[in-house]
């Protein structure tokens, strides 16, 4: 079981998918998802139901209701989550973690607004083109940090 708390927060999802894939995602419609690593930047705002532990819980769950970008992704068989990267605050540090990601010059956007249709970032998933899980983990917690936050990390199964 992992130990994840019941307080708000925000959180970053290092995601490996091991074939290009199409999916149908809520009314972005069809979305192609190369192979590759992914990180997805979300929050977790409140406490108990909507804290950082049943949001994180909830996602790495396959069988759900479909109801965020990101569920629609994350129920493929073929999209693996490979690490959780979170730290809890009552900040609103979404936008700006995902912003200091873009900025890293390592990521791209690969669909315009996902995961980010109720504010202005381009998106809350990026890609990256290369092959180095753990540059990616490096940047991850950087920018955790660079925004004065003590990010926890969980390294899952393929790691």
């Amino acid at each position: 079981m992992i130990n994840l708390p019941k307080r708000p927060g925000i959180y970053a999802l290092v995601l490996y998918i091991e074939r290009s894939i199409v999916l149908k995602v809520g009314k972005l419609g069809d979305c192609i998802f190369q192979k590759g690593i992914y990180v997805y930047v979300g929050s977790a705002r409140g406490k108990a139901s909507t804290s950082l532990k049943w949001r994180i819980l909830r996602h790495l769950r396959k069988k759900k209701r479909l109801k965020w970008h990101i569920d629609f992704l994350l129920s493929s068989s073929y999209v693996h989550v490979r690490a959780i990267i979170f730290a809890v605050t009552s900040n609103d540090l979404e936008c700006m973690l995902a912003r200091r990601l873009l900025n890293s010059g390592i990521f791209k956007t690969p669909i315009l607004k996902f995961g980010a249709t109720d504010c202005k970032c381009p998106a809350h998933l990026l890609y990256y083109g290369g092959e180095h899980e753990r540059r990616v983990l490096d940047v991850v917690i950087s920018a955790f940090r660079s925004l004065l936050l003590k990010p926890t990390i969980i390294l899952l199964s393929g790691s």
